[in-house]
Parts: structure tokens; sequence; C-alpha cells
């Protein structure tokens, strides 16, 4: 009966928390990677906030707003924005991360109410993308 209880402490005890501690350094390395990521992603986030402009702008001066926060949050892509109707905007950026892209989308669409009406991506060498961009005011 005893020698039963020590096999069940050994197998049923013992060996998986030897297991685990052996683990454990590995585990918290992979941690360290995942908050690593999460601070530059964070960095990343108050970098689009920041470059984001107030809300209202119409015509001409939400074509300069955006091709002005589209070359500070994608760079070191090349962007070009022109008019596209009344309440739109279009957007060509070669070079651009997709990381930064989806960002800065978003941005977009929480503080000046852009909305991405259609989008063509393509890739370039080095992982980069070639963006084509269309946004419209609203839902619209």
């Amino acid at each position: 009966m005893a020698a039963a209880l020590l096999l069940v402490v050994a197998f049923g005890v013992l060996m998986p928390l030897q297991a685990a501690q052996r683990q454990l350094p590995e585990r918290i390395q992979k941690e360290r990677q995942r908050l690593v990521a999460m601070e530059a992603m964070r960095s990343a986030l108050i970098r689009v906030d920041a470059a984001v402009v107030p809300l209202g702008l119409q015509g001409e001066a939400l074509r300069a707003m955006v091709e002005a926060s589209a070359r500070t949050s994608l760079a070191p892509a090349t962007v070009t924005a022109s008019l596209d109707g009344d309440e739109g905007v279009r957007l060509d950026a070669r070079g651009v991360a997709m990381d930064r892209l989806l960002l800065w989308i978003d941005a977009m669409r929480r503080a000046q109410r852009l909305h991405l009406a259609a989008a063509t991506l393509k890739p370039q060498a080095g992982g980069a993308l070639a963006a084509d961009l269309h946004f419209r005011r609203g839902g619209q």
C-alpha cells in the first residue's frame, strides 16, 4: 500500500511539477517577446492617433490632411492623395507596411469618420505593399 502511494505521488505530482519547472524559462521568454510586441504596437497606435487632425474638413483641406497624416503614419512609404468626388479622397501609397496601413485606416475611420470604400493592394519587394485606397465621409 505504501509503495502504491509512493508511486502515485511520484508519477502524479512530482513528475508533472518537474516538467512544468523545466518549461518555465521557455514560457517566460515567450511572454517577454509578447510583451515587447505589445509595447511596439502601443507605440504605433500612439503615433497614429497623434497624426489624426480634427473632424470636419472638406475638399482640399480634407485631401491635404489625409496626405499629411498618411505621410506621417505610413513613413517611409511614398503617398499622394487626391480628391474623389465631394466627400471622398483617394490615396496612392507605395512601399507601405501592412501593419502600419491597417492601423492608419482604423485611425482615419475612428477620428475622421472616413470609411474605406474600395482598396487595391499589391505586393512589392521586401514584403511592402502598393495600396490604392478610396475613402468616403460617413458610411457612404
